[in-house]
């Protein structure tokens, strides 16, 4: 049979095949004529069998029960269209076939090469509507879903490979509501929490496969609001800090593994605000900034391990000003200078009295530290993304 050409659409769909008289009577009333097609590889093997309508505009439509099979001959999918869109020469691949999702009506299966069943379900409108069942190639269940109108309702349940359970939790309307859990595949706990109309609500914990714990925040209609806390693999705590209305607000701590803090300041509406300090493993401070607004607005400081200055200097809007200095671990000052707003930079200039090597340009203050992202919420079509190709 000729390649078919989505600009010669005759070369595919061709004669008007046997139709029940009454079924012939009514199609012709209406305008529009039935016609069985079949579809083979290059090889001889049947790509898909089927039934269209062409309507008197001369446009064709998939309508009724259709089989595809693989270039092997193995069944790909079958199912039934009701004014499904006809296949396009891109839809025909080398060893399968693009199945095309509008006009999908009733019950579908799809198959794995080898003849597993893929998955199986029920169209409406050309959206999932009902029970819905995934498998492994090996036979296991993968998934188990209720949709209703193309969305998810009732409980959504995922298995791993190995048959234990991956994730669980219920939807309404396409949204996530009351308790989510999904599971490593060790069986240990990965997350939890729960939500309300597709928003999280209230405590929500993320855990290692080995078991401890790595994240535990609390949420209200879907933003972080209190305290949230971040653990290492180890378990030991790194970040702690408290929000409202999912902007931070309130104080924020960073630690080093060993327990100590390694910085610490106060965000006030998502925004770093008076003195932020940063601290060495043993404690000691290396070195402390005023912000404003977010930005360093007022004298910085930086010390040696003994606590003995490095450095000092004011900052204005993130920019350095005014007299900045610098000393040597004796407390003997090395430079001294003034900075000057210039058009386009600021400059250093060594103060007369002063005998330096050449003068030292003043570190800009680092930024603020940030929270890490919060996780998103589950997706109502995670475990499916593929699934409608019928591959």
């Amino acid at each position: 049979m000729a390649p078919f050409s989505s600009s010669h659409p005759s070369r595919f769909f061709g004669v008007p095949r046997h139709i029940g008289p009454g079924l012939l009577a009514v199609l012709t009333a209406c305008g529009v004529v039935a016609d069985v097609q079949e579809r083979h590889y290059p090889t001889g093997v049947m790509r898909c069998q089927g039934k269209t309508f062409r309507h008197e505009s001369g446009a064709e439509r998939l309508h009724g029960s259709w089989k595809f099979w693989y270039d092997d001959g193995q069944i790909q999918a079958q199912g039934t269209f009701e004014d499904g869109t006809v296949l396009r020469e891109d839809d025909l691949a080398s060893q399968f076939t693009h199945v095309p999702m509008d006009g999908r009506a009733g019950e579908w299966s799809a198959y794995f090469p080898g003849g597993q069943e893929m998955w199986r379900g029920r169209y409406k409108d050309g959206v999932r509507h009902g029970s819905w069942q995934w498998w492994y190639e090996d036979g296991g269940a993968k998934a188990r879903m209720e949709y209703k109108a193309g969305e998810l309702v009732g409980g959504k349940t995922t298995w791993y490979p190995s048959g234990d359970i991956a994730e669980a939790g219920a939807f309404v309307n396409g949204k996530p509501v009351g308790k989510h859990a999904a599971y490593h595949p060790n069986l240990r706990l990965a997350r939890e929490g729960g939500f309300l109309d597709g928003k999280e609500k209230g405590m929500h914990r993320r855990y290692a496969a080995s078991g401890m714990i790595l994240e535990e925040c609390v949420y209200n209609r879907g933003l972080l609001s209190g305290q949230r806390s971040l653990w290492d693999e180890t378990g030991a705590l790194s970040w702690t800090g408290s929000y409202a209305g999912g902007i931070l607000d309130g104080s924020v701590t960073h630690y080093h593994p060993n327990g100590k803090t390694r910085k610490v300041g106060l965000y006030i509406m998502g925004k770093a605000q008076g003195i932020h300090a940063g601290f060495d493993n043993d404690g000691g401070k290396m070195w402390e900034q005023e912000y404003v607004d977010g930005a360093p607005s007022g004298k910085r400081t930086e010390f040696f391990n003994g606590g003995e200055k490095i450095y000092e200097g004011e900052f204005l809007g993130g920019e350095p000003e005014g007299i900045h200095r610098m000393w040597s671990d004796r407390g003997e000052l090395l430079a001294e200078g003034h900075f000057h707003r210039q058009p386009t930079e600021w400059a250093w200039r060594p103060a007369e009295a002063t005998v330096a090597p050449v003068a030292p340009v003043a570190p800009v203050a680092p930024e603020a530290p940030e929270a890490p992202e919060a996780p998103e919420a589950p997706e109502a079509t995670e475990a499916t993304a593929t699934a409608d190709d019928a591959q």
